[in-house]
């Protein structure tokens, strides 16, 4: 059983992610879905595994805001091949404005309330 690292509440929700990383100092551009989201970071399914701490661009839309694109700064926490098939890779959010963090807590929130029953 694997131990919980994050300190932050996640959730998982199939959102598409388009993401960008460095390679031969070129960024090069793929998409993944989320496999789960926090106010720190987020895991995804990425076509190779990632060295600890390599620099990612991130650009999602939340349901809540769906005409804004978030785009984040982050670094690989940790990259291992999977069992199925893809690497699952933890980001950790880094240099996040206020809004965005406002913005990613907001539809945490909503999720966990609209998984509950509330309205």
């Amino acid at each position: 059983m694997s131990e919980e690292r994050r300190k932050s509440i996640r959730i998982k929700k199939p959102i598409s992610v388009q993401y960008s990383y460095k390679e031969n100092n070129k960024w090069v551009w793929d998409m993944s879905l989320l496999k789960d989201l926090s106010d720190t970071g987020l895991c995804i399914g990425t076509n190779r595994c990632f060295s600890k701490h390599e620099s990612f661009f991130l650009r999602l839309k939340l349901p809540l805001k769906p005409f804004e694109s978030l785009e984040l700064n982050s670094k690989v926490i940790e990259s291992n091949k999977c069992q199925a098939g893809p690497y699952i890779t933890r980001l950790e959010f880094i240099n996040v404005t206020e809004k965005q963090k406002e913005l990613i807590r907001e539809y945490i929130a909503w999720i966990l309330v609209k998984e509950r029953g509330g309205k």
